[in-house]
């Protein structure tokens, strides 16, 4: 049983982060960004996630240093702002954060498999929602929440990952095609359905052979199909993006759908050499991703006093059956607090330029947003864009810009 925890954890975490990230038309105004209104002068080593508290400080997980950081740009300073460990007010670094009620942070530590509370000055002030249930049936209807409403209610999928023989991962066929989006009350724990969406870990398809002190999993790396992405405005509605037209889907609160106008895009054609960049990112991916799951399996033993050897881990690209002619118009949607939807265009992999069509919430292209050569969004704030800028030595330097769009509909 031991073994198949083991198994089961390395899959759950193949799950959150080998997911591909798939992270220019109508009349609209074009904001370039230039100049950040500010830079924090101390390097992080790799930002993960962020999220801005009520009155502009960040909260920001670096994975890399296993740390939790409070993030103040206007004063320049950086504290921790929780410990790492299973105490009351402690953290595991694999997880993400969510606002919740206007004034309240939520972290969920997907280690741990429950909700870290931070309060609106950035203080951890107790967890929640935890299970002492550790099975994997339990483990595997864990909701991954991405998202809140102004009331409360969060927003997340399941792993979606097949249950094989003895209750471990299906080794031929580890993730299903699609997952539910679920609404979740946090002091209820009611869950309720609202659509289904493509399951983006599905797309990697790994499959595992386990044998002789060895673990070893093949993966297919994605192949630049479009996939479902979906966020949350703030008062409930669920937009998505789909195959087919580059259009914003929007469920309304009554459950119905309506889709808007059909925007035009840049086409970036799946060349030979964009072919060789999402192996080479795959690679990079999995050679980290390694290094991560033998160090939490080495954990997971030694918490648990077994005496079982930890398998060593084989990772190995296969290529994939077919490539489409051109990348989807999207890469990734994320919602800001003011409820405008940034969608990230597609872009040849040479292009160090990431660009954002913003949407409303009828899905209408309000403005096209820039970012400077090189940077990447780490999160999105009241009229602020918060980015991440590397060096030549590889440091982090977090970046805030202002920008205007108007009002969301």
């Amino acid at each position: 049983m031991r073994a198949a925890r083991l198994l089961l954890s390395l899959a759950m975490t193949l799950a959150m982060t080998l997911a591909p990230v798939v992270a220019a038309g109508q009349a609209a105004p074009v904001i370039t960004l230039s100049k950040p209104v500010v830079e924090l002068d101390e390097p992080m080593s790799n930002v993960l996630t962020a999220i801005e508290l009520k009155d502009g400080r960040l909260l920001l997980l670096d994975d890399k240093d296993k740390a939790l950081r409070l993030i103040d740009l206007a004063k320049g300073t950086v504290s921790d702002a929780a410990r790492q460990g299973a105490g009351p007010l402690e953290f595991q670094p694999q997880g993400a954060f969510i606002g919740y009620l206007g004034d309240t942070t939520l972290y969920f530590d997907f280690v741990q498999r429950r909700y870290l509370v931070f309060d609106a000055k950035g203080k951890p002030v107790r967890t929640t929602g935890g299970s002492a249930d550790q099975s994997p049936t339990a483990i595997l209807n864990m909701l991954i929440p991405r998202a809140s409403d102004t009331k409360g209610a969060i927003y997340g999928t399941g792993i979606g990952m097949r249950l094989g023989a003895q209750g471990v991962p299906d080794p031929n066929r580890m993730f299903a095609d699609s997952v539910a989006i679920e609404r979740y009350d946090l002091k209820s724990g009611r869950r309720d359905t609202l659509t289904r969406v493509q399951n983006p870990a599905s797309t990697v398809a790994p499959k595992m052979q386990m044998g002789e002190g060895r673990l070893k999993m093949q993966f297919t790396p994605p192949n630049y199909a479009p996939i479902d992405l979906w966020g949350v405005l703030p008062d409930g509605r669920v937009v998505a993006l789909r195959s087919g037209a580059y259009q914003l889907h929007v469920r309304a609160l009554d459950g119905r759908w309506t889709k808007g106008p059909v925007l035009s895009y840049t086409p970036v054609a799946v060349t030979a050499g964009e072919k060789q960049a999402i192996r080479d990112s795959m690679r990079v991916q999995l050679e980290r991703q390694k290094k991560t799951s033998q160090e939490q399996m080495r954990d997971a033993v030694a918490r648990s006093g077994s005496n079982q050897p930890v398998p060593s881990l084989e990772f190995e690209l296969v290529e994939p059956e077919s490539w489409p002619a051109q990348k989807p118009a999207y890469t990734n949607l994320l919602v800001a607090p003011d409820g405008f939807v940034w969608v990230s265009q597609s872009r040849p992999t040479a292009s160090k330029l990431e660009r954002f069509d913003v949407l409303d919430g009828t899905g209408t292209r309000r403005a096209q947003v820039t970012m400077p050569a090189g940077e990447r969004v780490i999160a999105l704030g009241r009229g602020a864009v918060y980015t991440v800028r590397v060096d030549e030595d590889e440091l982090q330097y977090i970046r805030k810009y202002t920008v205007t769009i108007g009002a969301p509909r």
